[in-house]
């Protein structure tokens, strides 16, 4: 049985949609997920076949003292020295960004799929070169077939059937969840536009409880849902 490790440091939008990697290499043997810390309790239920490693990735807004610098390090040399002895046979490294190159640094080079580094050079393997190429430059990702959850479950040698990934949305839930905004304006609808659709929804389905979704930024948008 194999050993693997994906490294998933962005926020919960692409630890959702890790899935389809997940599962394709669940079938096959061992598998640790690293994710950001604050969302590594959310990856085990979300991931539960997976061994999940909390990395401090992100400061989550504190300001960078010298007190939150050494909780870092130390939580980050507790971890790399955990996946360091890990014999794993193979390193999905999803993401670019430099705590991402530090993980991958830590395995050799050949043995990393997607981002890895070689002799201090961080390296971008062709698959990931090529889909960037075909999903970048005037607007072509808006309308490019491929999307992140079957970008990167293209990375496995045998990628998980898509209708095998997540259950079919059936009725029988205890409410509506409403997720207020994206990260970016061009993925969030005015909240009048949203406040019109809960509306529909929540007589649909007969009045059930309505969960509204965000982060502080979001405050205030429930004045505008009003029922």
């Amino acid at each position: 049985m194999s050993l693997q490790i994906v490294i998933q440091l962005a926020r919960f939008g692409d630890l959702l949609q890790t899935g389809r990697l997940l599962r394709s290499l669940e079938g096959s043997g061992e598998v640790h997920l690293c994710v950001d810390r604050s969302l590594a309790p959310l990856a085990r239920r979300l991931h539960p076949a997976c061994r999940v490693h909390g990395v401090a990735a992100q400061a989550d807004g504190r300001p960078l003292d010298a007190a939150l610098f050494c909780e870092l390090l130390s939580v980050n040399r507790a971890v790399f020295s955990e996946l360091a002895e890990l014999d794993a046979d193979c390193i999905y490294n999803l993401n670019h960004s430099g705590m991402n190159r530090a993980l991958a640094a830590l395995f050799p080079p050949e043995k990393v799929r997607g981002y890895s580094v070689s002799n201090g050079q961080p390296l971008r393997e062709r698959w990931m070169r090529m889909a960037f190429h075909w999903m970048t430059g005037a607007g072509r990702r808006r309308f490019a077939p491929l999307n992140l959850a079957d970008f990167w479950a293209l990375l496995a040698a045998s990628p998980a059937s898509p209708h095998t990934v997540n259950p079919v949305a059936t009725p029988g839930g205890k409410g509506i969840g409403v997720v207020l905004a994206g990260r970016q304006a061009r993925r969030s609808l005015p909240p009048e536009v949203l406040a019109s659709l809960i509306s529909v929804y929540f007589q649909r389905m007969g009045g059930p409880a309505v969960y509204l979704l965000g982060s502080q930024t979001e405050r205030g948008i429930e004045r505008v849902v009003d029922f």
